[in-house]
């Protein structure tokens, strides 16, 4: 009776599956926030009128367009992020963890103000004494910069940071 039972289950669980809706569970309307910024891109550090190439980006969606994520490997790989991320139901926001090859970890939440496109970060494994966000400005088909930015008071004022300039490879 056993091996019947067996060869039922692995019978009926593929025709399960296949029977379940297979449309996408998170409609493109959601994508809109980060949409511009999925691709292959190669990354620069912007010193001045400088730029200097620091590594690749691959930003997708996976599972049927309910995640981000995002891989960064620096030009002599010795250092490399990836997140993941996900709409949060019940703020209808994106989060997104961020891991570092140093051993830590970042979390940020998409967010648009003001016609503005941030990641604002929302917790990790270093405590710190400021906020600290990521704005996405200059933004075109095949290239957009990134500013971080961090605030001593609480978000009333913006103090910006390193710039970097993401360009399209495909």
């Amino acid at each position: 009776m056993k091996p019947t039972l067996t060869l039922i289950l692995f019978l009926i669980a593929p025709l399960a599956i296949s029977a379940q809706d297979s449309s996408p569970k998170c409609p493109e309307k959601h994508h809109e926030i980060f949409k511009s910024y999925l691709g292959t891109w190669e990354e620069y550090r912007v010193e001045g009128s400088n730029e200097t190439f620091t590594g690749t980006l691959t930003s997708k969606l996976d599972l049927m367009g309910c995640a981000i994520t995002q891989r960064f490997v620096a030009k002599d790989s010795t250092f490399i992020y990836q997140t993941l991320g996900f709409l949060d139901p019940t703020s209808n926001l994106w989060e997104e963890t961020y891991v570092f090859s140093s051993g830590s970890m970042s979390t940020f939440q998409w967010v648009r103000e003001n016609g503005i496109t941030y990641q604002l970060r929302t917790g990790g494994s270093r405590t710190l004494d400021h906020i600290y966000r990521l704005e996405f400005t200059e933004v075109k088909d095949n290239e957009y910069a990134v500013i971080g930015q961090r605030s001593n008071d609480n978000g009333q004022t913006w103090v910006k940071g390193d710039t970097t300039r993401i360009k399209k490879i495909h």
